[in-house]
């Protein structure tokens, strides 16, 4: 069995870009996995919609394009001096 590493990428500075339009652009630019943001603030999958069954899309969309979804990305920034500035919500 042959066993490589592949470069993945992360979609969160493409926040005002669809999951098709990020999808097409790292299949068509040789990249094999998306490491895919699910952030309040920039959001690419909505999880909850995912677990409620609905990740036959998703799967469809990456199947097509041969690509990998390596981790699903939770950031936030807490560096603000006011904790109401923080909140996402």
């Amino acid at each position: 069995m042959v066993k490589y590493m592949f470069l993945s990428f992360l979609t969160s500075p493409f926040k005002d870009w669809s999951l098709q339009k990020i999808v097409d652009w790292v299949s068509a630019n040789g990249f094999k996995g998306l490491e895919i943001s699910v952030s309040p603030t920039v959001k690419h999958i909505d999880v909850d919609y995912v677990l409620s069954g609905e990740a036959g899309e998703i799967r469809r969309l990456f199947s097509e394009k041969e690509l990998n979804i390596t981790s699903l990305a939770f950031y936030s920034i807490n560096i603000l001096e006011n904790p109401e500035e923080q909140k996402f919500y």
